[in-house]
């Protein structure tokens, strides 16, 4: 009965001003059954009328029978609600995995994605040589002799997610691997040798662009397209589908994830992209419970909201305790001079995709890997009511970012989260709301902003290092005043509820302050109407005096 009265409210908050109201938010109806009541209530009183009435019996025996038995049926009552409220619990989680793409690890799949098999094994034979090819300088000839691979119809998603990856990393590599200084890349990386051939040149178009050959550029804008993403490298190839463990028994601790494909074989490179992938997996658990807050302003579940925001305060803390460790595990020099080349887009020059032998090339000008490009950050922003107007350079950046550059699923859960807090709230607006006598909440709320402006100055200060001799990022955004943005709009968020919070307690110790004088009569008035009072019997007292 409650699920579908609040699902009527959901129907009701959502109705435009003519005509039948649209559906309910995907998100709020899935989270709807949570909040059912325990079962049995009728035998629930039963029991408690059964246990009142054994005192009335004479024997003792039959008194404990009674006691014994409203206990029997209590106790299989509350099992009968855990068990329901869990089985509530994995229908929401399913509705996640079926509808977004999350599974226990969060935006990451459950498991490594696999590597290819069959005929497309060539992608996956170049893609391990990949660093001494580069250092080689015989990438080039190397692709030129590959045959041209379909990925065939209907391909699975794990088969697209893998493609797309190895792809994304061969025509990155091919475009801009005269821009990277190959010889610094460590011998070690892989077996074939040192012996460096002379470097063929990449063919361009009459404006100069580099052309991809069919090779790579069909299959890699078919992979991208089944995707519902853009052809170059991004956060989600790089951060989400490209992670092994060298260990199964110790999942996602940071030393454990190492790339299943890279382009140099360097640490800088594997930590580089594993740190994020550790932070994906540290949300994983949460998620659920920041997804399900829109239903629980609806429902007004204060309590349940108040642990959701104490979880996310201490993840955005342990965001920033992995976070910290970049500078430690992330060769600077190794990064900057020579994976970055290779990782930036093709923005705004942009590149030829060659599809045909003898047709004319697609012209693609994609931006590169950006961690604005990650899901879980806007699923945070949204929950929390952290605005970037599209005016700003943040806003106008995650805009784009969303529409191009994430995996569809997660794109479609950011759109249906948006839709669900318009159909409610966001948290700040509600805890605004709930200040008056609901501290915990406001403090639990403020810590959560904190907690997260405090990873964003991090990642400000940390970027700067290793970005100091560029203002540009690879997803050719200007990154610190991306970041500044991004900061200043999470810290308004904080400074405007702390103002909300902190009225009501200055008008609590105003009115104690009022019992204390023997000023209690004008406790329940405002504060200006206090001073107006006081300002008159000043008066009245100067009056007296003059007579």
């Amino acid at each position: 009965m409650q699920g579908r009265a609040l699902r009527t409210r959901v129907s009701k908050s959502s109705a435009g001003m003519a005509g039948d109201p649209p559906a309910p938010p995907a998100l709020l109806v899935a989270a709807a059954p949570l909040t059912a009541p325990v079962p049995g209530g009728e035998t629930l009183v039963c029991a408690l009328f059964a246990t009142v009435g054994a005192w009335a019996l004479r024997s003792v025996f039959a008194k404990t029978a009674c006691v014994i038995a409203a206990l029997a049926i209590l106790c299989l009552l509350w099992g009968v609600y855990l068990k329901r409220r869990r089985a509530m619990m994995l229908y929401f989680e399913a509705h996640l995995k079926r509808s977004y793409g999350l599974s226990a690890n969060g935006f990451l799949p459950s498991r490594p994605v696999p590597l290819l098999r069959g005929d497309l094994c060539v992608w996956e034979d170049i893609s391990r040589d990949l660093p001494q090819l580069l250092r080689s300088n015989s990438l080039r000839q190397t692709i030129h002799a590959m045959p041209t691979l379909s990925l065939g119809d209907g391909a699975p998603a794990p088969l697209l997610r893998r493609a797309y990856v190895l792809l994304g990393q061969l025509v990155h590599a091919y475009v801009h691997m005269d821009a990277c200084p190959t010889e610094r890349i460590p011998a070690e990386a892989s077996p074939l040798g040192t012996e460096a051939a002379l470097r063929e040149d990449a063919a361009t178009d009459d404006a100069g662009r580099p052309v991809v050959p069919p090779q790579l550029a069909v299959p890699f804008l078919a992979a991208s397209r089944a995707l519902g993403m853009e052809p170059v490298l991004t956060a989600a190839a790089t951060d989400l589908w490209n992670f092994h463990f060298i260990s199964e028994d110790k999942g996602f601790a940071l030393e454990n994830l190492t790339c299943r494909s890279t382009l140099t074989g360097t640490d800088a490179e594997r930590f580089f992209h594993m740190i994020p992938c550790a932070m994906q997996a540290a949300a994983g658990p949460v998620l659920p419970q920041v997804l399900r807050a829109p239903y629980h302003v609806l429902s007004g579940d204060v309590s349940a909201l108040t642990r959701t925001l104490h979880a996310m305060a201490r993840l955005f803390r342990e965001f920033q305790a992995i976070f910290k460790r970049t500078a430690e595990l992330v060769d600077r020099d190794m990064f900057y001079d020579v994976y970055r080349p290779l990782l930036n887009g093709f923005h705004p020059k942009g590149v030829a995709l060659q599809l045909t032998t003898e047709g004319e090339p697609l012209v693609v000008t994609p931006k590169g890997p950006s961690a604005g490009q990650s899901a879980m950050f806007v699923v945070f922003d949204t929950v929390l009511g952290v605005s970037h107007p599209p005016s700003g350079v943040m806003g106008g950046f995650q805009e784009e970012m969303v529409k191009g550059y994430m995996p569809e699923p997660h794109r479609c859960l950011v759109r249906d989260l948006s839709a669900a807090v318009t159909a409610t709230s966001s948290l700040d607006s509600y805890v605004a709301q709930q200040s008056r006598g609901q501290a915990h909440l406001c403090s639990a709320f403020l810590e959560a902003v904190d907690a997260l402006t405090a990873f964003r100055r991090q990642h400000l200060a940390t970027v700067t290092g290793f970005l100091s001799t560029t203002s540009t990022g690879t997803g050719a955004s200007h990154f610190q005043v991306l970041l500044r943005e991004a900061i200043e709009n999470t810290a308004r968020v904080g400074e405007m509820c702390r103002r909300e919070c902190e009225q009501p307690a200055r008008a609590n110790k105003g009115r104690q302050h009022g019992h204390a004088t023997g000023g209690g009569g004008g406790g329940g008035r405002s504060r200006a109407e206090q001073e107006e009072d006081a300002s008159s019997s000043k008066k009245g007292g100067k009056k007296e005096k003059e007579g």
